[in-house]
């Protein structure tokens, strides 16, 4: 079944440079990771400091529950500002 995870975080607009550079950094050189999650960074068009990152995946558990990649994702994040971290499974499936 297919899930996404969703982790959103508003950036403390004086750490927002150095934290977007190392992330798009790290994305151009690997974009799939472990068990094939495809990782995708978003920025809110109007609130330049709301970054949104998704991680799509094709799984067998159907628990809904946040993968570990995104657990420790969320929590590297947390001191860059507040974070949402919520897990979605694909609707019919």
């Amino acid at each position: 079944m297919k899930t996404v995870e969703i982790i959103t975080v508003r950036l403390d607009p004086r750490r927002e440079d150095p934290l977007l550079r190392e992330l798009r950094t790290a994305l151009q050189k690997q974009k799939v990771f472990e068990d094939r999650v495809i990782v995708e960074l978003y920025r809110h068009q109007a609130l330049k400091t709301e970054l949104s990152i998704h991680l799509r995946s094709v799984s067998l558990q159907a628990d809904g529950l946040p993968s570990v990649l995104g657990r420790r994702l969320a929590d590297a994040l947390r001191e860059f500002g507040p974070i949402s971290h919520s897990a979605w499974v694909e609707e019919g499936t």
